[in-house]
């Protein structure tokens, strides 16, 4: 985590390295800590699953897209109100970093609180899919 936050307060140029890593690393304790869970996790357990993990971050989350947009006023100002309303709707609903052009609007770090929402969302069938075909010894 260090190693992230040096690498966007630009102190650790190339740093990319470890974010990639801190993906990877978030992935195998997503897999590892829900593997026995997931056989009795039904769509919507799975959508408990996801709920639970998302209103942690999204007060946290939303708050600081409603500074930014004060924070970044005269870029905004600069958009048409189907833009503004495009972009703001996206971020909402945390799905933002689907679209290239879209996931650094509003708050330039909250890339990854989407990407952790829209990995939230296929984790549990991913984990299912993976325990299927029996796959956890070639993920070891």
């Amino acid at each position: 985590m260090l190693g992230i936050f040096l690498f966007h307060s630009w102190l650790f140029p190339g740093g990319s390295l470890a974010v990639v890593f801190f993906f990877m690393l978030s992935g195998f304790v997503t897999y590892y800590s829900q593997y026995k869970k997931v056989d009795n996790m039904n769509l919507r357990g799975s959508g408990k699953w996801i709920l639970n993990k998302v209103k942690k971050m999204y007060p946290v989350y939303f708050i600081t897209m409603i500074f930014s947009i004060f924070i970044k006023w005269e870029w905004i100002s600069s958009l048409t109100l189907k833009q503004f309303v495009e972009k703001f709707s996206l971020n909402l609903i945390m799905i933002q970093s689907c679209f290239k052009n879209e996931a650094l609007n509003f708050n330039s770090l909250s890339w990854f609180l989407s990407v952790l929402f829209i990995i939230y969302i296929f984790a549990i069938p991913i984990i299912k899919f993976m325990k299927k075909f029996n796959l956890r010894g070639t993920i070891i």
